[in-house]
């Protein structure tokens, strides 16, 4: 089908980038990559279950609770008029609009040479990957969270993803904010983006041969969960702080050379 203007849905903020979720970013950069029409529709992060409802969006998550089940609601979302399609989940919305425009550079496909034992790039190709999201959780979040806290659209946002990192991490939101805790912060992230560096390595020495992405010349679905790590810290801390200067630098500049690589998709519409 023709493209329609596609709408896709996202929380709002008051930070450098406006837009920080990463899984959002994925599907952002898949609808720049294939230069597909969009819109953001920029919903409130505390409300978010009741306005993705309205909108007719699925829960992204059910998991059993009780005698019952719980359901979680959560960006991205999109809307394809051209289809009549509400989508949730990134990894559903990006198989999609491959599906949908097989014109388009397709990002889902594995490579050729991908065998079925493969058990480093296989896991890339799946919902649930855990490089890209080791490289937000350990250390770098605790430096992240008072930028988020502090530029959230109102209160009830701020507490609410207060509440969420405290939750997720077992760590009070206060104890991040001395300088002694940063230093400990930034070498523990220091760390772990270095052992994700050297998986990625492994996957490059692989199948990367001549191009800048992780298999060759064209940018794929891992590609783009990685940089949407990256996205969601340059959109919370902004491309001139200390701490995104700071991550350029490590891994002989692996973190540059990705960024640089996807920046000319990161664009808001």
């Amino acid at each position: 089908p023709a493209s329609a203007m596609i709408t896709l849905y996202d929380f709002d903020s008051k930070l450098p980038g406006r837009g920080m979720s990463p899984f959002v970013w994925r599907v952002r950069f898949t609808l720049n990559i294939k230069g597909l029409p969009y819109k953001t529709e920029w919903l409130n992060f505390a409300n978010l279950e009741e306005q993705l409802k309205e909108r007719n969006v699925s829960p992204s998550k059910v998991v059993p609770e009780g005698d019952g089940f719980s359901s979680f609601y959560s960006v991205p979302a999109i809307h394809d008029p051209s289809t009549n399609t509400v989508l949730e989940d990134s990894h559903k919305i990006i198989k999609y609009l491959d599906e949908t425009y097989p014109d388009t550079p397709r990002l889902t496909t594995h490579p050729a040479t991908l065998t079925d034992d493969d058990d480093l790039v296989k896991p890339a190709f799946e919902p649930n990957w855990h490089l890209p999201l080791s490289l937000m959780f350990h250390g770098i979040w605790g430096l992240a969270v008072p930028s988020v806290v502090a530029h959230s659209m109102d209160e009830a946002g701020a507490v609410q993803y207060r509440e969420k990192f405290e939750l997720k991490t077992g760590v009070r939101f206060e104890s991040v904010l001395g300088e002694d805790k940063k230093q400990e912060l930034l070498e523990k992230g220091r760390q772990n983006f270095s052992e994700v560096d050297a998986q990625l390595r492994k996957i490059r020495e692989k199948y990367g041969g001549d191009g800048p992405w992780m298999f060759g010349k064209d940018a794929k679905l891992p590609d783009l969960a990685i940089a949407g790590s990256l996205a969601w810290l340059v959109s919370i801390k902004g491309e001139e702080s200390d701490l995104w200067k700071e991550v350029r630098t490590w891994d002989e500049g692996r973190w540059a050379k990705i960024w640089d690589e996807i920046k000319p998709y990161y664009k808001l519409f």
